[in-house]
């Protein structure tokens, strides 16, 4: 039977012995009752006892944490191995990938040097141009040179000095060329070095098997066999929750989460009677809300942590849970029904004092 507190006013009732006389005829005001007429009474002694409030609520048992598996490189999926619901041990193979994609990937890396080897061959095709177009510029400009001094002293036509000007010109346009040419090659090349590194890094971890990274259950599956797995894929090949480390998730009403703290105890109780104690770990900072009927309800996601060594509560597991808000410590109190409201708001109850007197006790419900 529950009871609530009731704190005495005077320090006299500690020296009077307090009988609770409860009324159970329904509708009738003991003020109002003819003194003559008989009526039935329930007495009962208050006792002394600690108390608590707390607020209760409906949970789930879920991970903690949950691992998404991705792959870094495209590959095609050979076998699925899990389903959800699954339990893996760490180290499982959970997923196995079709060689060709490791085929394909050591025939890009191959392909791609054979292209570094032909852009490098043609880097030094055209450095040996350089020395050429170099050499025929020198003779050019030397040529030009000595033809402008004969032409001052009259002894070459300027038809001659100006086709020795532009072979000048030639000269150093082919060289410019050439030299373009040369800076050209060199940038393909960076960019084919930089193209092997990235078919080396898929090579690298083009890999034949995923493993589970942690013990744990399959809540998702999304690969298939033959399934092309590219790395712009926003969804996991798989989720695994993490058994190690389990929390309760409780939505508490808007209206109750204010007596809620971080750090509060929690009781817990599990579908088959099971009893588990926890703490409130996190609350949200942002409130949800839910739609029942025509009628919208806010509501607080709470995480509530517990010790969970003997692995008696699963994932997905329905809990109640009741979170400790206030406590106190020998402390009257008397049945429930015993507490008679007042038309001023003051709770009272009815007591026999030493006289056998009935008479009104004023009373404060609550911690």
């Amino acid at each position: 039977m529950k009871r609530l507190a009731v704190i005495k006013k005077k320090w006299k009732w500690l020296a009077v012995v307090i009988v609770i006389i409860i009324v159970i005829i329904v509708g009738i005001q003991l003020t109002h009752l003819n003194k003559s007429q008989p009526f039935k009474v329930l007495i009962t002694n208050p006792i002394t006892q600690p108390i608590a409030a707390s607020v209760q609520a409906n949970g789930v048992v879920a991970a903690k944490d949950t691992q998404s598996i991705y792959v870094s490189v495209p590959l095609k999926v050979n076998q699925v191995l899990i389903k959800v619901g699954d339990v893996v041990k760490k180290g499982q193979v959970i997923i196995t990938y079709s060689p060709s994609s490791q085929t394909n990937a050591k025939n890009a890396v191959a392909s791609d040097n054979y292209d570094l080897n032909s852009l490098q061959s043609g880097l030094t095709n055209f450095q040996q141009k350089e020395k050429l177009a170099q050499e025929s510029l020198k003779i050019a400009k030397k040529n030009y040179d000595n033809n402008q001094a004969i032409f001052k002293s009259g002894g070459i036509s300027q038809d001659t000095l100006d086709s020795s000007q532009s072979n000048y010109i030639s000269a150093q346009t082919n060289l410019d060329q050439v030299q373009s040419d040369i800076s050209n090659q060199q940038d393909l090349i960076s960019k084919q070095k930089l193209t092997i590194q990235n078919d080396q890094f898929t090579l690298d971890q083009t890999v034949m098997q995923t493993v589970s990274p942690v013990d744990g259950v399959v809540t998702a599956v999304t690969a298939q066999p033959d399934y092309y797995v590219s790395m712009q894929d926003p969804q996991p090949l798989c989720q695994i929750a993490d058994l190690s480390q389990l929390i309760i998730k409780a939505q508490i009403p808007d209206y109750q989460v204010n007596q809620i703290s971080v750090g509060m105890p929690v009781q817990i109780i599990s579908d088959s009677g099971q009893q588990f104690q926890g703490t409130v770990s996190t609350i949200a900072a942002m409130a949800q809300t839910s739609t029942s009927g025509q009628s919208q309800n806010a509501y607080v996601e709470v995480d509530i942590s517990f010790n969970n060594t003997q692995n008696l509560l699963k994932p997905n597991y329905s809990v109640t849970i009741n979170i400790v808000t206030a406590q106190a410590n020998n402390v009257m109190t008397v049945p429930a029904t015993a507490i008679v409201p007042g038309n001023n708001g003051q709770n009272f109850v009815y007591v026999l004092n030493s006289q056998n007197i009935v008479a009104q006790k004023p009373v404060q419900v609550g911690i």
